[in-house]
C-alpha cells in the first residue's frame, strides 16, 4: 500500500519557518496571530526547544485541584501461541 500523502504537495509546504522565538512578532489581537500562522509554519529550530509534558503537570500549572488523571499504562508484551 502506497502513501499517497508523500508525494502529494500541501498548501502548507512552501511557508516560511520560524525557527526562534526572536523571529514571532507581537500580537496586537489573536487575528492578527491567527494570520501570523496561517502564513508561517513552525521550523525544527522552534521545534527543538519543545518538550513533552504529562496531562497531571499541564493541569497543575492551571491549577487544577480535581483528582489527577493516572499515567498511561505500559503495553504488556504478548505471548505467541502455538
Amino acid at each position: 500500500m502506497s502513501d499517497h500523502w508523500k508525494d502529494e504537495p500541501t498548501p502548507y509546504d512552501n511557508l516560511p519557518e520560524v525557527n526562534s522565538y526572536d523571529e514571532i512578532p507581537e500580537f496586537a489581537n489573536e487575528s492578527e496571530e491567527a494570520a501570523f500562522w496561517g502564513t508561517h509554519a513552525l521550523g525544527p529550530g522552534l521545534l527543538r526547544t519543545m518538550g513533552q509534558v504529562s496531562l497531571a503537570d499541564r493541569l497543575k500549572e492551571i491549577g487544577f485541584k480535581g483528582r489527577m488523571p493516572e499515567p498511561p499504562k505500559k503495553p504488556r508484551a504478548t505471548k505467541k501461541s502455538r
